[in-house]
């Protein structure tokens, strides 16, 4: 109940902030010299933060999934799981753009 709460939270609270609650976040968090997209995806992450259809789909397609992992979390087996597919392809994601990054510090 715990993981489901703070992935509850977490994605109403986002929607609390004007770039996610717009569908602009994914364009900033790219370009920022902390936490953006390391080589070597950040060519292509670039590219298509300059779509304002895929900023949209990817910021808000971020915050679905974490409502989605957050009613997931304590229903049946079937669906619990399919939210475990999900946490892990969120944060997989994550890993991949922004780990690669983390050379440059």
């Amino acid at each position: 109940m715990q993981i489901a709460y703070l992935y509850l939270d977490s994605a109403v609270s986002e929607f609390g902030v004007a770039d996610w609650a717009n569908g602009t976040a994914e364009y900033y968090f790219p370009r920022d010299s902390m936490f953006g997209v390391g080589q070597p995806w950040d060519s292509l992450f670039l590219w298509m933060s300059r779509s304002a259809a895929a900023v949209t789909a990817l910021t808000w397609g971020a915050l679905v999934i974490e409502i989605a992992i957050g009613v997931c979390v304590p229903a049946s087996d079937r669906r619990r799981k399919a939210g475990m597919v999900m946490d892990i392809v969120l944060h997989g994601s994550i890993i991949l753009t922004w780990a690669c990054g983390a050379s440059r510090w």
